[in-house]
């Protein structure tokens, strides 16, 4: 199992803003707007298409009264949040969020969250009539057991976007993802191929924790139907 795709670039004009120093994105009518920073060391300071198509594909499911989920005041936990494009998107349809990356990137993320949140219903998060959740950053090394457990796992929901890219983390983070994982846990991952070696360790040691399915192309939303880029829902397996 494993999704089709190529490198990043693409010819679709939502996609095209690797050259531009902010990235906007409307969610549930609010407008997010997320500083990045491409030219830093880190891949976190950039915003990656998968994050945008796996929050437009939720919006666009939900506003089609998709009963398969009930987002409203559930938990959920960003892995590698980067500049936060996912974790402050699901935040706007409902749910109460966790965004986490590496210490080199919190600065980045923690100053789009700041602003989003101020910007936005984020900020009346938890007060009456606003359907937005909270929003909550953290530090988080895949693997590193006093970190997840500060989180309080599990999860209703575990989102991650553009985070296989390199053959040396695809162990620690599929660790992460189990151990922040109940038995109810929905894990939506946005996928894009990075790395032919990291494509092919991901999906052949991903079996072994999750089942996964691919969402249909038909089913993203409209204008966010990159061809290269896919939705996975994944479910822990039972032991």
């Amino acid at each position: 199992l494993g999704p089709k795709g190529g490198g990043y670039g693409g010819s679709h004009p939502k996609m095209k803003f690797a050259g531009y120093p902010v990235v906007e994105l409307r969610v549930n009518g609010e407008l997010l707007r997320f500083e990045q920073d491409n030219g830093s060391m880190q891949v976190g300071t950039s915003v990656w298409p998968c994050s945008l198509v796996l929050v437009k594909w939720l919006e666009h499911r939900l506003s089609l009264g998709d009963s398969d989920f009930d987002v409203l005041g559930k938990r959920c936990v960003e892995l590698g949040a980067g500049c936060g494009v996912a974790g402050l998107g699901f935040a706007l349809l409902g749910m109460n969020a966790f965004l986490t990356d590496m210490a080199p990137v919190m600065p980045a993320l923690k100053r789009n969250v700041k602003r989003n949140v101020a910007a936005t219903s984020l900020s009346s998060a938890g007060k009456p009539g606003c359907t937005a959740g909270k929003v909550k950053v953290s530090q988080l090394h895949w693997g590193n057991v006093k970190q997840m457990d500060a989180l309080k796992p599990p999860f209703d929901f575990i989102i991650a976007a553009d985070v296989v890219y390199l053959e040396n983390i695809v162990e620690p983070l599929l660790y992460t993802m189990n151990a922040l994982a109940g038995p109810f846990t929905v894990i939506l991952l946005g996928y894009q191929i990075r790395s032919p070696e990291a494509h092919e360790l991901f999906w052949r040691r991903c079996p072994e924790y999750f089942t996964a399915t691919l969402v249909p192309h038909g089913d993203l939303h409209p204008d966010y139907a990159f061809e290269e880029s896919d939705v996975y829902i994944l479910k822990k397996k039972q032991q």
